[in-house]
Formats: C-alpha cells, sequence, structure tokens
C-alpha cells in the first residue's frame, strides 16, 4: 500500500461515518437526480459535494476523495476561496481517515 491510498477497510468505514459527518457540517441532501449528493450555504455561497470511494489503480487499496463546486465563483473567490475561477471546484484527495474527512468538508465553511 502507498502513502496516499488505504485499506478498503478504511474507505468502507470512511464512508460509513459519511452521512453524520455531513449533517454535522450542515450539509442538506440534493434531489437523486442531481449531479452532487449533498448542498450547504457557505460564506461563498452555495456549494455542492459529493464524496466517493474509489478502487485505486494497480493497488489493492482505495482512494477516498471530497468532489466540491461553488454555484457562483466570482463570490465563492471575494470571500477568499481559492477555488477555481471558471468552474468552482474546490476538492480535496487522498482521505485518509473519518477525522481527514471531517477536516475536509468543515473547508466549505
Amino acid at each position: 500500500m502507498d502513502k496516499y491510498h488505504i485499506t478498503k477497510k478504511v474507505g468502507e468505514s470512511i464512508m460509513k461515518a459519511l452521512p453524520g459527518i455531513l449533517k454535522e457540517c450542515n450539509f442538506e441532501p440534493l434531489p437523486p437526480d442531481s449531479w452532487h449528493e449533498d448542498i450547504k450555504q457557505s460564506r461563498g455561497g452555495f456549494v455542492e459535494v459529493s464524496v466517493r470511494c474509489e478502487k485505486a489503480y494497480k493497488s489493492r487499496g482505495c482512494s477516498v476523495s471530497v468532489y466540491g463546486v461553488y454555484a457562483d465563483p466570482d463570490k465563492a473567490q471575494k470571500a477568499g476561496i481559492d477555488c477555481n475561477p471558471y468552474s468552482g471546484k474546490y476538492n480535496h484527495h487522498f482521505i485518509q481517515s473519518i477525522e481527514h474527512l471531517r477536516y475536509c468538508l468543515n473547508q466549505y465553511r
């Protein structure tokens, strides 16, 4: 296992804790036909997120990532958020633990 990937068991435990952490961080579920799963109002406007646990390429481990996008990239940048100025993307990759996931989701404030 390399330093970027986690075991499948750790990935499953992170994903199992996800609903509670999203609620703690004030995210609300989006309708099932939405591109992302959850949304919240932040200082940079609305931000939508999806959290994924994906099998690692050429490894037995997996990788957990948070994919976030701000609805209004200009507003987010004016609020000091270093998101992509065109798409509003602001992602976190290679999450290692439940505490690390909580920290990443709290960055969308």
